[in-house]
């Protein structure tokens, strides 16, 4: 599958420089925060948190904006009870790869997708996926000396379960 628009993200410089750029907005940014309750009020919302484990605390704000990832359906029912969202946990594993003669199939210098498949998760929960793709690594202002290979489709045990069990070999298969 040829996308000529996709790219390759550095999705942790651009998550620190959003966090920078709302911080100078008058954001409020938290990490490793639990929302224990979120009260819809008429002029924003009061919420309810726990830090590291730390006493509860609170807060109102105009605005809320779910960021929450697998735990966004939580917070969303907490604003809209009959709110009937469900996040279903599916992690993508990676590995990565350096190019050499050996392997000239991992000598790739753009995005490579397959086309996109159905795809039943083990609940009967039909989604589409498009398989294993190949990206190559920028490094140094280099790319293609590596490439990393992902997802390795696994169906994690419970919502927090970041194990690892794909190996190497198991991307090449």
């Amino acid at each position: 599958l040829y996308v000529p628009t996709s790219g390759i993200f550095d999705t942790l410089t651009y998550l620190k420089t959003l966090s920078i750029l709302a911080r100078d907005k008058g954001a409020l940014v938290l990490k490793r925060t639990k929302v224990t309750e979120v009260n819809s009020i008429k002029d924003g919302f009061n919420i309810y948190i726990s830090t590291n484990g730390g006493p509860e605390e609170f807060f109102h704000t105009d605005f809320l904006i779910n960021a929450a990832g697998i735990f966004s359906d939580k917070i969303a029912q907490m604003v809209n009870s009959d709110n009937n969202y469900k996040i279903i946990p599916v992690r993508g594993e990676i590995t990565r790869f350096f190019k050499s003669k050996k392997r000239p199939e991992l000598d790739v210098s753009m995005n490579i997708y397959p086309t996109p498949k159905e795809y039943t998760i083990k609940n009967g929960t039909k989604t589409f996926w498009t398989g294993i793709h190949l990206t190559p690594v920028l490094d140094e202002f280099k790319l293609g000396r590596e490439v990393t290979i992902t997802p390795f489709l696994v169906e994690p045990k419970h919502q927090e379960d970041y194990h690892t069990s794909a190996t190497p070999k198991d991307f090449l298969n």
